[in-house]
Parts: structure tokens; C-alpha cells; sequence
């Protein structure tokens, strides 16, 4: 990746850009002549702690510097823009993203002291200050989420337990005390791209142990920051369900749930599963297609199982059976994860989605895949044959 590179921000190797996201003037605006974007999203990593910072245009202030820096010039939707190619359509609106990202980092850089960890700046933080940024983890990588905004005409920091961190960051009420609780101090996150989005690759700190995960151990950590911005109940239920079921070789583990230092709920940890998903395979030997489709039955039969007359127990829904949601790992073994449920099929109701039912439903189609994937090696020639 790239390292930033723009002239005035402090320090700039120590800027590494990961992520960029504009969303361009509402109709509305661009009617009344208002050329400033809706928002913006910037993923960075400044001198190694990963910041997700935000700008939106503000509606109540007619000049700003927030909303400067979102200004897209009159050519970015200039009625001749239909005319063009694809490909020099794509290019401007590259270019423009990257100025409003330039625009953006530049009026950060010239505010650090606004939204800035404390301490990764500052060799004159408090200790309760710098306890404080390790208690949330914005020393491991987690994203630190960081708004700046126009209030009473100068730009401030906007306080992100009553704006921000609501909306974007969504930690919940930790209603689960009987499963395991990791906390961010205690955890390493990989400074990669996401497995998936808002899905980080973490690690148990060196010298660390919880309960039966011990240092080393690699996790995938899916945040609610990012995969539950909209209905934290698809967050509950599917630490609900991971947490009632019983280890198996073909179901993703359980490792438990990542909290902050006020007890709230801001991830979920399951092993890591080093493969590709079913929907990516392209063909398969016949003894590979018969070990998935026993190793998926296995799986799914051992979450529909009522449990033996000395450990009886519920059984558990998928409420996510389809082949997306099927890894096939580097050694070749089917893993079933993802319960975070609402997958519903056509002719399915919405009331009626996550049931037993439905489940079937996925787990015939994950069959009807298998039998139709592709034959290579010695069971294509055979099948010729």
C-alpha cells in the first residue's frame, strides 16, 4: 500500500492509507448549486494505530472547513460526463475521490491535537490518559474512530458516545455474562486488509491466556462496528448461537466475545478458518465432494440434535445455510459459520426464516451445489467413461 505522501500533514511516512469512501452532492443540492459531497470515509494508519476517520457536510453552517474539503469541482457532473467512456468516467471520479481523501487528511493533519490517541503524539499524556486509549484497544489496530465538525463556528472533536460512536461503532450491552469475555488489551489484530468487511485477523497477545485460547492462537474477529451497523439483533443472535454450540470439527469455533474496558460488547471471536468459501470452488474430485457433503450433513445434524439422554439440549439453528457461508479450509475439510441468521429462500416468509425448515432448505441446496460442481482429476474420467 501506498504511503500517504501530502505535503503539510505531520510526519507523513508515519500515514499509511487503507481505505477510501465519498458519497457524491445529494440531487437536491446539486439543483441548488451545492457541489459538497454527502460524506466521507478515510481508513489510515497513523504511526501504527488505525484511525477510521469521518467527515459529513454540515447542513447548519453555509461555510466550513469540513465542507470545503468535500467540494467537488462543477466538471466532476458536467452533463458531458454522459458522454464519455466508461473507463474516463471511472478514472475522473478516481481523481476527484482522491483530492476530497488529500482535502480531508489535510485538514486532520493540521488537528491532530483534536483526535489524536492519546500518547501516540504526545510523549507529555497522562498515564490515566494512555491506560485509558489501551483499556479500548486503539493500540492493537481496532479502528479509533474520529469525527471532526463545525460547532458554534470552530472545528471540534465530536464526542463519539453521544454522536458518532452511536452510529458507526454500535458496541452493545454485554447480555451474555456466562460466555467468555476477551478484551482488547489482550488481543493483537494483524495489520492486513479485512478477511472480509469488518472481519479483522487478531491474535492473543503474547503471554496471555483466556481459558482454553492461549497466546499465538489466530481468530477472526467480525466487529458489530462494521457488520452490524444497522440491526445489532443479528449481532445478539448470532453470539446467542455460537454460544450454545457444542465444539464439532465442521463448525467454526467459538472463542468468545470481545468487550471494552466499560464491559460493552464490540466483536465476536471464532477460529480462524485459512481456506475459501464453497461458492469458489470450480470443480472437485469425487472423494472430495462426497467428504464435504458427509462433513457438512455431520455439521448440520449436530446443530439440529436434541443432544443424549445424559446432556439434553435445545437444537440450535443455522438460520445461514447456504454455500457462501461453507469454508473450505487448506486441508481440504468443510467448515460451516456465519448465525447471524435472516437468510430466507424464495416462497419463504420472513416470520418463517430461521427454523429447522429452513435450514433443510439450505442444506438441500448446498447438496444440489456439490452434486452439480464440476468433476476433476480421475473422477472426470471416469464420469467420461
Amino acid at each position: 500500500m501506498m504511503l500517504w505522501y501530502q505535503e503539510g500533514l505531520p510526519d507523513p511516512e508515519e500515514w499509511q492509507l487503507l481505505d477510501i469512501q465519498t458519497t457524491r452532492p445529494s440531487k437536491k443540492n446539486k439543483e441548488k448549486g451545492v457541489m459538497v459531497g454527502i460524506d466521507a470515509q478515510v481508513d489510515v494508519v497513523y504511526k501504527a494505530i488505525r484511525y477510521h476517520l469521518l467527515m459529513e457536510r454540515n447542513n447548519k453552517v453555509a461555510a466550513c472547513e469540513e465542507n470545503d474539503a468535500l467540494r467537488y469541482p462543477p466538471a466532476a457532473d458536467d452533463e458531458s460526463a454522459a458522454n464519455q467512456s466508461q473507463e474516463r468516467r471511472l478514472a475522473a471520479d478516481g481523481a476527484v475521490m482522491f483530492d476530497i481523501c488529500a482535502n480531508m487528511l489535510q485538514l486532520y493533519g493540521r488537528h491532530l491535537s483534536l483526535w489524536v490517541v492519546p500518547g501516540a503524539d504526545d510523549a507529555s499524556a497522562s498515564v490515566t490518559e494512555v491506560a485509558a486509549a489501551r483499556r479500548a484497544g486503539y493500540y492493537n489496530g481496532f479502528p479509533c474512530r474520529r469525527q471532526l465538525r463545525t460547532m458554534r463556528g470552530v472545528l471540534s472533536p465530536v464526542d463519539p458516545a453521544k454522536y458518532y460512536m452511536r452510529v458507526y461503532g454500535c458496541p452493545t450491552a454485554n447480555t451474555f455474562p456466562h460466555l467468555p469475555g476477551i478484551t482488547k488489551d489482550r488481543l493483537v489484530v494483524h495489520h492486513r486488509e479485512p478477511l472480509y468487511d469488518g472481519i479483522f485477523l487478531v491474535e492473543v497477545a503474547p503471554g496471555e491466556t483466556t481459558g482454553a485460547t492461549t497466546a499465538g492462537t489466530l481468530m477472526a474477529m467480525k466487529t458489530v462496528y462494521n457488520c452490524y451497523r444497522t440491526d445489532t439483533q443479528d449481532f445478539i443472535r448470532e453470539a446467542d448461537t455460537l454460544g450454545k454450540i457444542p465444539s464439532h470439527p465442521n463448525v467454526v469455533r467459538f472463542h468468545g466475545l470481545v468487550v471494552d474496558g466499560d464491559g460493552l460488547v464490540d466483536g465476536i471471536l471464532t477460529s480462524y478458518l485459512d481456506g475459501k468459501p464453497l461458492t469458489a470452488v470450480k470443480q472437485a474430485t469425487m472423494s472430495e465432494r462426497e467428504r464435504w457433503r458427509s462433513q457438512i450433513n455431520a455439521a448440520l445434524d449436530h446443530l439440529h440434535s436434541s443432544g443424549g439422554p445424559d446432556n439434553p439440549r435445545a437444537p440450535v439453528i443455522w438460520g445461514d445455510a447456504k454455500t457462501g457461508n461453507v469454508m473450505i479450509t487448506s486441508a481440504g475439510d468443510a467448515v460451516i459459520f456465519d448465525f447471524g441468521g435472516g437468510w430466507t429462500y424464495a416462497g419463504v416468509a420472513k416470520e418463517d426464516e430461521n427454523t429447522l425448515e429452513v435450514d433443510e432448505l439450505g442444506r438441500a441446496m448446498i447438496m444440489q451445489f456439490l452434486a452439480e460442481l464440476p468433476l476433476s482429476g480421475e473422477g472426470a474420467a471416469a464420469a467420461a467413461e
